[in-house]
């Protein structure tokens, strides 16, 4: 295999990424609507310790580094409360 052409495969991947990013992104959005309606608080620790643990057991099942993926995890995560919290104009 050609650089040139591993290069093209991992650009595709990180659009990939990107798409998929977008689409938790949308989804979390609908969650805040939620939320804001039924007057519940944005964060949820109890739910985000949950995922947490997921996602550090699917980096594993993937032979990736935990603490990488749960760093990148957490910090958009955080990205997605902010902006949840834009649209329910509160956090509990």
């Amino acid at each position: 295999m050609e650089i040139e052409t591993l290069r093209e495969e991992i650009d595709l991947v990180n659009e990939e990424i990107i798409a998929l990013l977008a689409k938790r992104k949308a989804m979390t959005k609908k969650m805040a609507h939620l939320k804001k309606e039924r007057q519940l608080p944005v964060y949820d620790g109890n739910r985000e310790a949950v995922q947490t643990e997921k996602v550090r057991q699917t980096a594993k099942l993937h032979h990736l580094d935990p603490d990488v993926v749960e760093g990148i995890f957490s910090d958009y995560v955080a990205y997605c409360r902010r902006e949840m919290e834009k649209v329910c104009k509160y956090s509990h």
